[in-house]
């Protein structure tokens, strides 16, 4: 029997909702956690275990014991789990960013990180890594975002958080749906009107990633079914054509209720971030924008970031993450809506 790999020293633990540890193997798992101990018995090829919701705290050790074998991890928290997914601009690292030169990054032991396995090379932090925690000498491979959202609510909040990161840059989010659901005729693009075809420079580069389904196989579902307390979406420049425009608002929305359904929570809020103005594209640029507000109206309980007004406008990648950050922090903690 073994342990998922996103069980290790460090993690933080979704607080106020239903906890499962999980892993692959037949045979008797039981794990004692804050003084209580659970046991299954299963002869099938996973195992799981669910343990009722606790509230913020911690740190506090888990043993696990499997068929036997007993390990001990260290330093868990129970407090807000943040999935912060898409594409380049969610990946998109602090030691990229561009800030006020009075800005510092400090070393904050209740923030951790645990980044999943994105295709082909890359540097920064793997999920072999395990949960990392916030330190200010290594924390510049953390997503902006992940980080300064979080920062805000341990600051503010007093709590442990855990970000989930879980994107690939140049990324359609066609790739972040089960194939499935994605292939059917009513939520299909022509290749030949999308941003992301043939005809696009890095188009073979890119295939690597960019398959109906594969992002959600190879990344997202790997983390399944750990609990999470919010969804955090960055993505779109990859189908920003006219045609893709009409759409997206449709897409987002089975990405949103696929992806709460696989994490057996249809109450998580999900946040959707607006690209950005980017000055080099205009056609269909702004129909992604509209359609990404647009989609307020049919995701229950979404969320949604403005980001126009504070872009780059010449570059995709708006350098300084703290503004928009601050406006996630809001919507999903201090009850602004928008």
């Amino acid at each position: 029997m073994t342990l998922h790999k996103i069980f290790t020293d460090n993690m933080v633990l979704q607080a106020n909702k239903p906890v499962r540890v999980f892993g692959q193997g037949s045979g008797v798992a039981k794990v004692r956690f804050c003084g209580k101990t659970y046991i299954v018995c299963t002869q099938n090829d996973a195992w799981e275990i669910t343990m009722p919701p606790m509230p913020y705290g911690g740190p506090y050790d888990m043993e696990i014991t499997l068929n036997g074998i007993t390990r001990t991890l260290e330093n868990v928290m129970l407090g807000e789990v943040i999935l912060c997914a898409g594409q380049s601009n969610m990946q998109f690292a602090v030691k990229e960013q561009i800030v006020e030169p009075d800005y510092v990054y400090e070393t904050y032991p209740a923030m951790r990180v645990f980044v999943q396995e994105r295709i082909g090379e890359h540097e920064g932090i793997k999920s072999d890594n395990g949960w990392l925690v916030c330190e200010k000498e290594t924390l510049g491979d953390w997503s902006a975002i992940g980080y300064h959202v979080a920062r805000l609510l341990c600051e503010n909040k007093g709590i442990a958080v855990g970000i989930i990161g879980c994107y690939q840059g140049a990324s359609i989010i066609e790739s972040w749906i089960e194939e499935s659901l994605i292939t059917k005729p009513e939520y299909h693009v022509p290749r030949h009107l999308r941003r992301f075809n043939e005809t696009h420079p890095c188009y073979k580069e890119y295939l690597l990633w960019n398959e109906y389904g594969k992002l959600y196989r190879e990344v997202f579902a790997k983390i399944l079914p750990y609990a999470v307390g919010s969804i955090v979406w960055y993505q779109g420049e990859s189908n920003s054509s006219v045609a893709e425009g009409e759409i997206y608002d449709i897409w987002l929305k089975l990405l949103a209720d696929s992806w709460r359904a696989d994490l057996r929570d249809g109450t998580i809020p999900f946040v959707i971030m607006q690209i950005a103005d980017f000055d080099h594209i205009k056609e269909g640029w702004s129909e992604i924008q509209v359609a990404q507000e647009r989609a307020l109206s049919i995701i229950e309980n979404a969320r949604f970031v403005e980001t126009k007004d504070v872009s780059a406008s010449d570059n995709i990648h708006p350098i300084d993450k703290r503004i928009v950050s601050e406006r996630v922090y809001k919507v999903l903690f201090e009850g602004d809506e928008k």
